[in-house]
């Protein structure tokens, strides 16, 4: 779908810029004749709000991350999944920014640590969940007032994970 959003024209230097609006996948993304002007706006706010919680699942074993969204979306979560920090770091440079970003501490390219600090750039009330073998090295504190990340222990206790997220979700809803 393609609106028209402005056009102006210049007899002088015989210029004519004009920019439209593509609506794609939840982005919109204004074009003009120079090329892609950064001008993305989140569709899911704009067009409609969507109350079902966006989680991104960051894990390097691909059957563990599978499970994982896998339960989360039978209890009615919206679910991405990431196989390495790389990947995750890519997913959160595009809109919509999820909600809840669940990670593995130690990742493949770049470590949970730094893709959740990655994501409260973009986010700052991301709601963050560790799940590590390897507990003392969780960061307690991202940064930010009540920024605190959740860290759980493998093998990951699914019920205890669910009832918190199902916490953060309504406590930043």
């Amino acid at each position: 779908m393609r609106a028209l959003v402005g056009a102006a024209s210049s007899r002088a230097g015989r210029s004519c810029a004009a920019a439209s609006v593509q609506r794609r996948r939840g982005y919109a993304t204004r074009r003009s004749p120079i090329g892609t002007v950064a001008a993305t706006i989140e569709a899911r706010y704009a067009m409609h709000f969507d109350p079902t919680p966006l989680v991104l699942v960051v894990d390097d074993d691909a059957r563990t991350a599978r499970r994982l969204a896998q339960l989360l979306r039978e209890d009615g979560y919206a679910v991405e999944v990431a196989g390495d920090g790389a990947a995750a770091v890519g997913r959160l440079s595009r809109l919509p920014l999820p909600d809840v970003l669940i990670t593995e501490l130690q990742l493949p390219h770049v470590d949970g640590e730094a893709v959740a600090r990655y994501a409260r750039v973009g986010r700052p009330n991301i709601s963050v969940f560790f799940v590590t073998g390897y507990p003392q090295l969780a960061p307690a504190r991202l940064g930010g007032p009540g920024a605190d990340a959740v860290v759980f222990t493998k093998p990951l206790d699914y019920d205890a994970l669910r009832t918190e997220l199902d916490r953060q979700c309504t406590v930043t809803s």
